[in-house]
């Protein structure tokens, strides 16, 4: 008696396929939010009271509202975030996760990870860099114990900023290991506050708005403070390594 054999080369049309990934999908995308009513009842029942029972039959609508609730939500962000930037990092941050070719052998990056915080960033990081992979990164540190208070005034935005020593001991309950550090060179500061000066120069000579005058003044009060108070205040560029 001969048994019959399935056909290990039989291939399905590819919007057979498609049609069948879409019914899976819609089956359990309508499921899920029952259940999650379901599991919200019973919970109720162990702590003595109704669970969802106000909007729809049942409270079985529950999820729909849940999703307004979601979408109608104030988005949050730290106090002294810059706006678009913060959104910014965040995507960069979730598509590091999932970005095709990962995980990686390095992530690089310059003045960025002080908007989520060091810790905070390294540790989202893990899961997109291999076993004992890298991570160059510089963050803004104090380079003494008294800085002055016009120094202080500079940096009032970046609250958790700390010196050497605080950014070490981040980095390694991230779980990784500081390779190196180096200081960010003057010649680095004056490269890039050189041609800022000269383009609020140029401005002003062309007589700038109100709104206009007074990012031109923050600006140059931003290069002055560091021309002023170079030895109280630095970027460290970090080298470290994944546990």
């Amino acid at each position: 008696m001969t048994l019959p054999v399935a056909d290990t080369q039989y291939v399905e049309a590819a919007w057979v396929m498609v049609v069948k990934s879409l019914v899976i999908f819609a089956v359990i995308f309508g499921i899920l939010p029952l259940m999650t009513v379901l599991e919200r009842k019973l919970i109720g029942r162990f702590q003595h009271r109704y669970g969802p029972n106000r909007v729809g039959p049942f409270g079985i609508l529950q999820p729909l509202a849940d999703v307004g609730k979601l979408l109608g939500k104030e988005a949050f962000r730290p106090a002294n975030a810059i706006p678009t930037l913060f959104v910014i990092v965040t995507i960069a941050f979730f598509l590091m996760r999932v970005a095709p070719g990962g995980p990686f052998d390095l992530i690089w990056c310059a003045g960025a990870l002080y908007f989520l915080g060091v810790e905070a960033g390294l540790t989202a990081w893990r899961n997109a860099l291999v076993p004992g992979g890298w991570v160059a990164f510089t963050d803004a540190v104090w380079r003494t114990e008294t800085p002055s208070e016009e120094a202080r005034t500079n940096w009032a935005e970046y609250l958790e900023m700390t010196d050497e020593a605080g950014v070490t001991a981040a980095v390694e309950r991230a779980g990784y290991r500081v390779a190196g550090t180096r200081m960010l060179p003057e010649a680095a500061w004056e490269a890039y506050y050189g041609p800022i000066d000269a383009r609020i120069a140029a401005l002003r000579a062309e007589g700038p708005d109100t709104e206009l005058a007074i990012v031109l003044a923050e600006a140059e009060s931003e290069a002055a403070c560091w021309r002023a108070h170079r030895d109280e205040f630095g970027y460290l560029l970090v080298l470290a390594q994944r546990q």
